[in-house]
């Protein structure tokens, strides 16, 4: 079955990873090798080294980097961009600069623990705005409160929200997204959880439920797995593997 992923993220061009454990993913050509192997066969990349970055200079850098990567496997690839709102005015000028110029229409995942800023933050939220009004889909990293406050304060905008969430707020973080018609993308540790899954599906729905595997820092065989092992139908599998991400970023060209 096809499978589309709404959570890469890919090694810089001098190999930048998030730490060093074992084998690591340091290339785009190793990046592309694994997606074979596990059968993922079009994904939405963003950068490490803008994620770990301190200023406009890098995250500016990994967004190129991005861009570059999406003209060379265009089949392989959608671009997404990641500013840091603690240099508002390079952030807000790089949004136009992505969007115009290089055709993103994703922002993120937003990385606020790793970046440096706050997810509630008037410069946050000028990020947010700008962002939504040239048509973002925006990707944020976040704790539960953090989430509903930013879903509630931006109605209009479309958000995805990475990760099931530990298993003592999961309902409540469910529950915030379906109420503002955002997305949840499956990555991360917590999808090993049983019944985790099957309550986003209860409460969510299935038509926001996108596959996300949080590469390069995680491998998506778990979570592959567990999709497979959905007590739904086919037609459910194929929105969550790949169809619900494919509508969601058709809508936006």
């Amino acid at each position: 079955m096809r499978i589309y992923d709404a959570h890469i993220h890919i090694p810089g061009e001098n190999g930048e990873v998030f730490w060093n454990i074992g084998k690591r993913i340091r290339s785009l050509k190793e990046l592309v090798d694994g997606l074979n192997r596990w059968g993922i066969d079009k994904g939405v990349i963003c950068s490490t080294v803008s994620t770990l970055a301190k200023s406009p200079e890098e995250f500016i850098r990994g967004n190129r980097e991005v861009f570059h990567a999406v003209r060379k496997y265009p089949d392989r690839f959608w671009g997404a961009c990641i500013v840091n709102p603690m240099f508002l005015k390079e952030s807000l000028k790089e949004l136009e600069t992505c969007m115009e110029r290089f055709g993103f229409s994703w922002l993120g995942e937003l990385c606020p623990y790793i970046g440096g800023y706050e997810v509630i933050s008037k410069n946050m939220f000028k990020v947010i705005e700008a962002a939504s009004s040239l048509g973002y889909i925006i990707q944020v990293h976040c704790e539960t409160e953090e989430l509903e406050k930013i879903a509630s304060k931006f109605p209009e905008t479309t958000f995805v929200f990475p990760h099931l969430s530990g298993l003592k707020e999961c309902e409540r973080r469910f529950k915030a997204i379906a109420r503002y018609d955002n997305y949840i993308d499956i990555s991360g540790s917590q999808i090993v959880r049983y019944g985790i899954l099957e309550l986003a599906l209860e409460i969510i729905g299935v038509d926001r439920i996108l596959f996300g595997s949080d590469l390069i820092i995680d491998n998506p065989a778990p979570t592959i797995a567990r999709v497979n092992d959905l007590e739904i139908s086919k037609r459910d599998k194929k929105k969550i593997f790949w169809r619900n991400l494919d509508d969601l970023l058709r809508s936006r060209v």
